[in-house]
């Protein structure tokens, strides 16, 4: 190896930032330390005052909501025990768990099986079948928020007038 190709060899190395170093960290860095910080202090403030103004709404009286009080002129946590008799949260708690906890394991049962039996096997409509789930993928699912509500609500208003209240449970959009 001559001369210049090693000092050729080890410049191009001394130029490329080491992952983690602080002149990494120089040239990756986008904007100028303040503005950053008061970015995200902005950011943090868009988030957290609207949380804090819901936290602060739930301790005050109703009629300092109703007057659009900020901050409580009397902190009650009153508001907290009246929800759970007064409308039934906990019915709707527990059926809101048992539908999420059910489509969570069924679907995760499903999808593990079929790509276990897509990776491993080969089979005729193989590929088609790849081919179609990375087109649905190209979908967002915002997209098909209307259509899906409306099947559902269709399903579910076809379903309760055929069978108990019951059963609809598990096919109301909300």
């Amino acid at each position: 190896m001559s001369t210049s190709t090693a000092s050729r060899h080890s410049a191009v190395h001394h130029d490329i930032p080491r992952p983690g170093s602080k002149r990494q960290h120089e040239v990756l860095r986008l904007l100028p330390a303040p503005l950053l910080i008061i970015i995200l202090v902005f950011l943090g403030a868009v988030v957290l005052i609207p949380v804090l103004y819901i936290f602060l709404a739930s301790v005050n009286s109703d009629i300092g909501v109703a007057n659009g009080e900020f901050w409580p002129s009397s902190v009650t946590f009153e508001n907290y025990a009246k929800i759970w008799t007064s409308v039934g949260l906990a019915t709707g708690l527990t059926n809101s768990v048992l539908v999420a906890g059910a489509t969570a394991v069924v679907s995760a049962a499903l999808s593990v099986s079929t790509a276990f039996v897509l990776v491993r096997y080969s089979f005729r409509g193989r590929l088609t079948i790849l081919r179609g789930l990375l087109a649905l993928q190209s979908v967002p699912g915002t997209l098909m928020v209307l259509p899906v509500f409306v099947l559902f609500s269709s399903a579910a208003t076809y379903l309760a007038s055929r069978s108990s209240e019951r059963s609809g449970v598990f096919l109301s959009p909300t």
